[in-house]
């Protein structure tokens, strides 16, 4: 059995939204000069009707989230996450793939998202999932650094 076959995918917990903000700081805001996906901010985004948190786990433990902002004609990932240990495993693209069928049910075809322009990982990453660059955006984090846009189309 592989590690992706002992992965659920749940509805994210108003609960853990203190691991999730933790989650984002150490890996997705990692060297930034300021924490913008706090607790506060986490539990404001479960909260809301139009977005959906899920996450990924291996019985009890948190393997990933992600948190989706979902409006009539489009989606938006305001976050992924996935801890190292469970990177490179097919969690990250359980969470998309979930988010996507989603959206599709939902009627809605097209998902964005911004990831940072150095984190080349990230973009191979949802460049395999079939997301494509659209544009730079110049100093669009708080520490000056510049985010790319990607489309998914579904």
């Amino acid at each position: 059995m592989s590690m992706i076959d002992k992965i659920q995918l749940v509805p994210a917990r108003l609960s853990e939204a203190g691991i999730m903000a933790t989650l984002s700081r150490d890996l997705v805001e990692q060297g930034m000069d300021d924490w913008s996906w706090t607790h506060k901010r986490v539990l404001k985004n479960l909260k809301h009707p139009d977005v959906a948190g899920v996450t990924a786990r291996e019985g009890k433990a948190i393997a990933g989230f992600t948190i989706m902002h979902f409006s009539e004609q489009t989606a938006h990932l305001n976050l992924l996450a996935v801890y190292p240990v469970y990177q490179r495993c097919g969690v990250g693209r359980a969470l998309m793939e979930w988010h996507e069928e989603t959206a599709r049910t939902a009627g809605i075809r097209r998902i964005d998202l911004e990831v940072r322009e150095a984190n080349m990982n990230a973009r191979r990453f949802y460049r395999r999932l079939g997301y494509q660059e659209k544009r730079l955006i110049e100093t669009y984090y708080c520490n000056g650094e510049s985010a790319v846009t990607m489309v998914k189309i579904l």
